[in-house]
């Protein structure tokens, strides 16, 4: 039998009984300290208070073990009851859970009850949904206070830097793997490893907001604040922003972009056809200007700096690696 059918019950025999007996006035008086309603028939009634989300420095960034945190109070008598904390992404139009996380417990009387797990940040719009009761088993005063929530954005965008002259690319982190051709001239281009090679007399530019759309969809990150799109179509008119003319292996490749410190970051593809339909491999491609001025190096000089979007590594489900080529 449910609790809130039991409470029901009580409640009822109390009424009864009430009805006929006259109540002790000494046994309303108080102690000077304000007392929490334990009435059970005054209802029970849990309320999720807050969710709070912590990492160990700072904003939440791509592979941060991030501690999400969750209170709920229990208003009234002892309970027992589930919790829930469900991890949903936005995916652009709507809230999609991608984990959950539940907890039973057995409140007492006027508990605040703290419920925690921790999450591996991913990019990506996600928000933290506390539930009490999230089966509605109990039967409550206030239904409506039953949820609280919380959300994070995490970055969609790695910054790379580097030199092409066989030096370890800076401010990759763990991510990536690098390949290495030709010396520090012409352009580098970069793609998910698992793609084995890119055929650079086959890049093409995503010369469509649709196209670039599209690539937001295959990598996951439609809906996310910082969008590929979001990038290149940073107002929002529907136009691409900016264009570029790169030359790739003696081919002029005039592409959409945006500016890092000055370079280029252009966004094309490798495969058939006249359009990006989402088949073929996503590319990003960068000049490379020797020993210019950037502020992320320590030395103050790069010969090139891009952002790139991190699910490209993992757009063809292997190693979660990107692959660096430089071409003449």
């Amino acid at each position: 039998m449910r609790w809130g059918a039991i409470i029901a019950i009580v409640c009822f025999l109390q009424m009864l009984l009430g009805a006929f007996s006259t109540p002790n006035p000494e046994s309303q008086e108080g102690n000077g300290q304000e007392t929490p309603d334990v009435d059970a028939c005054g209802g029970q009634n849990l309320v999720a208070i807050n969710v709070e989300i912590n990492t160990a420095a700072g904003a939440v960034k791509e592979g941060d073990a991030v501690l999400v945190k969750g209170t709920v109070w229990n208003q009234h008598t002892q309970v027992e009851a589930n919790v829930a904390i469900l991890v949903q992404k936005w995916n652009g139009t709507s809230w999609i859970t991608v984990d959950s996380n539940r907890f039973q417990h057995e409140f007492t009387a006027d508990e605040n009850a703290t419920f925690t797990f921790l999450w591996r940040a991913e990019p990506g719009r996600y928000r933290f949904v506390l539930t009490a009761d999230p089966d509605n088993v109990i039967g409550e005063e206030d239904e409506s206070d039953n949820s609280a929530w919380a959300e994070v954005n995490v970055p969609t965008w790695a910054t790379i830097y580097g030199e092409v002259n066989g030096m370890d690319v800076l401010g990759a982190g763990a991510y990536y793997f690098y390949t290495w051709s030709g010396p520090g001239n012409g352009v580098v281009i970069f793609y998910d490893a698992d793609v084995g090679d890119v055929n650079a007399d086959r890049l093409k530019a995503m010369a469509t907001t649709a196209e670039i759309e599209r690539a937001d969809g295959v990598l996951g990150t439609e809906g996310n604040p910082d969008c590929i799109l979001c990038r290149y179509d940073a107002d929002g008119d529907g136009e691409l922003d900016s264009w570029h003319a790169f030359n790739i292996a003696g081919r002029e490749v005039n592409a959409p972009v945006f500016y890092v410190e000055g370079w280029p970051v252009g966004v094309v593809w490798e495969g058939d056809g006249q359009e990006f339909t989402g088949e073929g491999a996503i590319v990003f491609v960068t000049e490379v200007y020797e020993n210019q001025t950037c502020s992320y190096s320590d030395t103050g000089t790069c010969d090139y700096v891009v952002e790139l979007p991190s699910p490209l590594k993992e757009q063809y489900g292997g190693g979660n690696e990107i692959r660096i080529k430089a071409v003449r």
